[in-house]
């Protein structure tokens, strides 16, 4: 099984026979639209103002696959910054331009997992285009937040994270 790793601004076709690794997303967001009936995908690593590369995308995979009701999207990434209020408000919009986007295009929340990154983290999201396995990596310089598939990670990793640093034992 041969890796493709994503650099920063790369869009590409994932067949069958690959895993697609995203790449490290700080403030960046990786998307993964999955077509689990061929084997298939496309995935991006998108740098926040990259929004028409992103639409691209949708609009290719949807030409592409022909199963718009069988896609299944993954999302993550988009770390905000804690230290600049303005540079933060942008990151948050960039949350919300995404979640309008997915839905234009006819997905419906069943079909979009979104695993938005804690303040100040990286996440790595990797997929299996053959067994449909995802992997979803949210780390804190070294200290791991959650390694699991992204489909059942915590909604809100946040919260979750936030309270392992309350509750450390649990």
């Amino acid at each position: 099984m041969k890796t493709i790793e994503l650099d920063m601004w790369d869009v590409k076709y994932i067949p069958s026979g690959h895993v697609v690794d995203t790449g490290t997303l700080g403030p960046c967001v990786g998307v993964i639209i999955y077509n689990p009936l061929g084997k298939e995908a496309y995935a991006g690593h998108f740098v926040a103002p990259s929004f028409n590369e992103l639409e691209k995308m949708v609009e290719d995979a949807l030409n592409t696959f022909q199963t718009p009701n069988n896609l299944e999207i993954y999302v993550a990434g988009n770390s905000a910054d804690t230290l600049d209020a303005a540079q933060r408000a942008y990151e948050l919009e960039v949350r919300g331009t995404i979640q309008r986007l997915l839905p234009k295009y006819g997905f419906t929340k069943e079909q979009i997992y979104i695993r938005w990154s804690p303040d100040s983290s990286c996440a790595n999201l990797k997929l299996n285009v053959d067994t449909g396995k995802t992997l979803l990596e949210v780390f804190d310089f070294l200290d791991m937040i959650y390694k699991g598939e992204i489909t059942t990670a915590p909604e809100e990793i946040v919260k979750r994270y936030e309270m392992l640093e309350l509750y450390p034992d649990t």
